[in-house]
């Protein structure tokens, strides 16, 4: 079956946007590990899981992909993860539903599935196409479950904007004539999106924002029209910029499929989601639990985080936040476990005789700032700084 493509009435012209993906109906295991099945509903659902990791990525598909869609990063993702695709009803080795009647009822049969298979939250969400507002439906209806979102090329309900209702019913008539020998499954997620975007998309606008969690949007930019690529953006200018980590990131010489065209740069996204900013988990931390839980973080998170995600200036930050809002105990303590972390750097020595020296403790400061004039004899502010405290 060929590719089904939306048509979109711009000045008169048909420009076409891809809307939904290949069919591609398949039985065959992907090679991955062993194929598994759980009942959802009454209906057999096939699912397939790899690797290990405190979080589980799992992949939601385009309109009319099977889980192999996912082939050329799963395995990939299953080294630094645990991994989870899984066929939506009707694709696959998933037995057929017709009776879907929106996207939150499939990202609830997601969620049983989850369930029954006893996979465990939390979850990194990554979505193509559909499956970017499906993830969407799933962490607006389960957010304590979500713990980060990456978007592949997303559905957005901005693709609707700045159509009359006549150019509506004329774009949805045409995806409707190709429906004859389309699979059943795929007829019936068809009839949601077509319902939501005749109406303006009202159930997708109703997901809100996402959790603030972390983010990344990739964009697709080849063999697009500005329709599709502008809804991406518009979605995250408005609903996901606002959030403490998210990114866009935009692929012009990438089409729709980015996870084929790709690979390795959606992989090291999903990764950087898996592994979120060192620095903005342990600043809510020490605000949420205080300086004794932030630093137990931190000594967790260094030895499960690849070594080229744990930056020195992390700490380094985060003390001189706390040294600017007096709280210089912490301060002290945030730039002596960034010296242990870092004997050989010349600047956390600084940094702590800095703390020491607001603190009033000269010895304390003078003995680090020799230490760092020892590893870095150029280094004027210790020079400076020792003049003063002699």
């Amino acid at each position: 079956m060929k590719p089904l493509l939306l048509a979109v009435v711009v000045s008169s012209k048909l420009v076409f946007s891809s809307l939904s993906v290949a069919a591609q109906v398949s039985n065959q295991s992907t090679g991955l590990p062993v194929d598994k099945f759980v009942t959802v509903a009454g209906q057999k659902m096939h699912y397939q899981i790899a690797g290990a990791g405190k979080a589980t990525v799992v992949f939601e598909c385009g309109h009319g992909a099977d889980l192999s869609s996912w082939n050329p990063i799963f395995p990939e993702v299953a080294k630094f993860a645990k991994a989870v695709s899984y066929d939506r009803a009707g694709y696959g080795s998933s037995e057929t539903n017709t009776q879907l009647k929106s996207f939150k009822e499939i990202a609830t049969r997601l969620h049983e599935l989850l369930e029954k298979a006893n996979i465990k939250p939390p979850y990194i969400l990554v979505g193509h196409s559909l499956g970017g507002a499906l993830i969407r439906a799933y962490a607006y209806l389960y957010p304590a479950e979500t713990a980060g979102l990456v978007f592949v090329d997303p559905l957005t309900e901005y693709i609707a904007d700045g159509f009359s209702k006549e150019q509506k019913l004329q774009i949805t008539q045409s995806m409707d004539s190709t429906m004859t020998n389309a699979p059943a499954t795929y007829v019936a997620e068809w009839e949601i999106i077509k319902n939501d975007f005749l109406n303006g998309f009202p159930e997708i606008h109703s997901f809100g924002a996402c959790p603030d969690v972390p983010l990344v949007m990739l964009v697709a930019g080849k063999n697009r029209t500005p329709t599709w690529e502008n809804s991406v953006r518009n979605l995250y200018e408005n609903k996901m910029k606002a959030l403490s980590e998210t990114r866009i990131i935009e692929i012009g010489q990438s089409p729709h499929h980015i996870q084929r065209y790709e690979p390795s740069l959606v992989i090291e996204n999903i990764r950087r989601v898996v592994f979120p900013d060192a620095e903005n988990v342990l600043r809510k931390t020490l605000k949420a639990k205080g300086i004794d839980s932030c630093i137990a973080e931190y000594k967790k998170i260094k030895m499960s985080y690849p070594k080229e995600y744990m930056l020195e200036r992390f700490l380094n930050t985060l003390g001189y936040e706390e040294l600017k809002r007096g709280q210089i105990p912490a301060a002290i303590k945030l730039f002596a476990l960034n010296v242990e972390a870092y004997p050989k750097s010349s600047n956390v020595y600084d940094s702590l005789g800095e703390a020491y020296m607001v603190a009033g403790n000269k010895k304390e400061a003078t003995k680090n700032y020799e230490k760092s004039l020892a590893l870095n004899p150029d280094n004027r502010n210790a020079t400076k700084m020792l003049e003063k405290l002699r």
